[in-house]
């Protein structure tokens, strides 16, 4: 090919023996062609063309290049099909210049023969029809004609031909946008599309990983590639495990949201894809996988299943979370660890005498006290109105350290709160039951620790009681 031409200047023998002329599109990205689509047609085709626009039974008509080289012909019984070069049909044939039509007469086992060579207009090739002097006398108008006719045709052949390769290059330039486009939405969303190769042990990568790894590139080593793998989670070893057993497990893909740590240090949630092709004998060829940024929508969901556990009113454990993060407390098998029921006293004054508005702020300052006196891992909830409850871990042995967080509790839920100069006095009374001899799950326990409370209730309030058997 030389520049943009969409058909190569000779033809050539392709895979299967056959001669071709080549139809090319050049791919273009950035100004520089980075490939080509292309497209064969036979000389058999050609001969067809030819063949249809033959002038008369003894005459025949050629396709060749400036060199001579016949590139297409059609002939009647007495030509010589293996003719491979203009000179093979006509002795000493003058080539004519370019642009030129020129008529040539030769004598050829004793007849007269005029060819009349013209060029088509594309690279250098000409057309030619060869026929005996003598029936040109009699068909010049037709000749005349005839040559119109094949110029005409031979133009509209490759008119032909060119619109087809405007609109390979169209639709290639179509392919060019989406895939940028693809790219750059591919960024601006963090997601990251590769593909591992186990025999050139190599990473591909497209996409924005520059929020993950400094030296952020295309194309990475098995080494490089192995310090994505180590950006993922502790917890989420599992996945990990499973990406470098992918290879030699008989899984064929893992998917899973993850954790990867990123540049600023910060962990941020993604799901991953990765799926393993194989050759014919089960040998692994390359992983291909996505690694799509779901952070916001995971914290979200983290968000609302939080909000779902937690009181609107406290920011507490609700009724329905408490008890599920008991039970998963007492799966852990602890020592010892008491459940706390807490009950205000004289709550429905404070609603009646200074309104439901300093009703709210009794139960928020309840929840916040609570929160104050309890540990780390200890926690709280609101399970009623004007209920609470909390839990604290212990050892075994340690009844005044409990007997310490129920004092606490009493002694600083003690409140009188004022509306307009009226007041109303605050207090809780507390029942406790001990994991594993006042129960071994959380309605065991808060049986118990209700008995208690009830005893409490009973003998004047505003103090604790532990349950005993």
């Amino acid at each position: 090919m030389k520049g943009m031409h969409a058909i190569s200047e000779s033809t050539i023998v392709d895979e299967d023996g056959d001669e071709v002329l080549v139809l090319a599109v050049p791919i273009m990205k950035d100004e520089g062609a980075v490939g080509v689509i292309y497209g064969t047609f036979t000389k058999e085709t050609l001969n067809s063309i030819l063949e249809s626009i033959t002038f008369s039974e003894d005459s025949f008509n050629l396709l060749f290049n400036q060199d001579g080289k016949i590139l297409a012909k059609a002939a009647s019984e007495g030509f010589d099909n293996r003719a491979e070069v203009l000179s093979d049909v006509i002795p000493s044939p003058k080539m004519p210049q370019k642009g030129e039509v020129l008529p040539f007469y030769y004598t050829d086992s004793g007849k007269e023969f005029i060819a009349v060579m013209l060029p088509i207009g594309i690279h250098d090739w000409y057309f030619t029809n060869i026929t005996l002097e003598s029936n040109i006398t009699d068909h010049t108008a037709k000749i005349m004609l005839y040559v119109i006719l094949v110029i005409g045709v031979v133009l509209i052949l490759f008119t032909m031909v060119l619109v087809y390769t405007v609109s390979l290059t169209r639709s290639n330039d179509r392919i060019v946008a989406v895939n940028e486009r693809f790219r750059v939405i591919n960024e601006q969303v963090q997601n990251i599309v590769f593909s591992y190769n186990y025999q050139t042990k190599t990473m591909h990568v497209d996409g924005n990983a520059s929020r993950m790894v400094a030296d952020a590139k295309n194309t990475y080593t098995r080494e490089e590639a192995a310090k994505f793998v180590e950006l993922i989670h502790s917890e989420d070893e599992h996945i990990r495990q499973e990406i470098y057993e992918l290879p030699t497990s008989q899984q064929r893909s893992i998917q899973g949201e993850i954790r990867l740590r990123n540049l600023d240090g910060n962990y941020y949630w993604y799901r991953l894809t990765a799926t393993v092709t194989r050759d014919e004998k089960g040998a692994p060829l390359q992983v291909l996988g996505s690694v799509v940024d779901v952070d916001e929508q995971r914290n979200t969901e983290i968000k609302l299943r939080e909000q779902a556990k937690t009181d609107a009113l406290t920011g507490i454990l609700n009724k329905g979370a408490f008890p599920e993060k008991v039970e998963e407390l007492i799966a852990e098998s602890p020592a010892c660890l008491a459940l706390f029921i807490i009950d205000l006293d004289n709550f429905k004054s404070v609603n009646d005498k200074l309104g439901h508005a300093m009703g709210d702020k009794v139960l928020k300052d309840i929840a916040d006290k609570l929160i104050d006196i309890l540990g780390d891992k200890e926690f709280a909830g609101r399970i009623g109105g004007d209920e609470f409850a909390a839990v604290a871990t212990c050892e075994v042995g340690e009844k005044e350290k409990i007997k310490a967080v129920a004092g606490e509790i009493c002694e600083r839920m003690q409140a009188v709160y004022t509306v307009s100069k009226v007041e109303v006095p605050v207090s809780v009374s507390v029942g406790v039951a001990v994991y594993p001899a006042g129960g071994s799950d959380y309605d065991t326990l808060y049986r118990n620790a209700d008995k208690a409370l009830y005893k409490v209730k009973r003998s004047g309030k505003n103090q604790y009681a532990f349950y005993n058997r």
